[in-house]
């Protein structure tokens, strides 16, 4: 559900709380070229094996270690997810798509500063989905409604921008060229 109209397929993706790699596992399926970081110390070592590790603590990732993603797609701890997804787009590049899982709360209930430039940003700059309580039969039930979230960052990835944008303005004429 997470990745309907996404292709990842050599795709730079990152997913800042990996846990057992479950989300990791679909996206190298896919073709997606993975990044990855984990709190849990065990499970930071089973994610090794699945993607690039950067980190443990993915509220400490910089904008200059995250930028040549495409996609970042989590499913963090719904306890700090309003974090994780303001965090995610503090350090994503211009272009980059951020997908995740959220308690519905955080979306549908805007009692804090955080939650309310959730809001603004899916507002200008994505959507949001709820997923009711998809994960009442999975390994970890839970009976709390689910949100997606969904985030595009304007701009674009290139590191030249207009650089090279030779316009009817900018080209030179050349009387007596080589």
């Amino acid at each position: 559900t997470m990745l309907i109209g996404h292709d990842v397929n050599g795709k730079h993706v990152l997913e800042p709380s990996a846990g057992s790699g479950s989300i990791l596992n679909h996206i190298n399926s896919l073709g997606g070229i993975t990044s990855a970081c984990e709190l849990n110390k065990e499970l930071a070592e089973i994610i090794k094996g699945k993607a690039k590790f950067l980190r443990h603590d993915f509220l400490e990732l910089t904008k200059e270690e995250s930028s040549h993603f495409d996609f970042i797609i989590m499913n963090p701890p719904f306890s700090q997810d309003d974090k994780h997804i303001l965090h995610a787009w503090e350090i994503a590049p211009e272009g980059c798509t951020i997908i995740s899982l959220c308690n519905w709360e955080t979306l549908d209930n805007k009692y804090t500063s955080r939650r309310t430039r959730i809001g603004s940003l899916i507002a200008n700059n994505g959507n949001k989905r709820n997923l009711e309580n998809c994960f009442s039969t999975s390994e970890r039930k839970t009976d709390v409604e689910v949100g997606m979230v969904t985030l595009f960052k304007p701009g674009s990835k290139s590191d030249f921008g207009d650089y090279f944008d030779m316009g009817p303005d900018e080209i030179e004429e050349q009387a007596n060229g080589l």
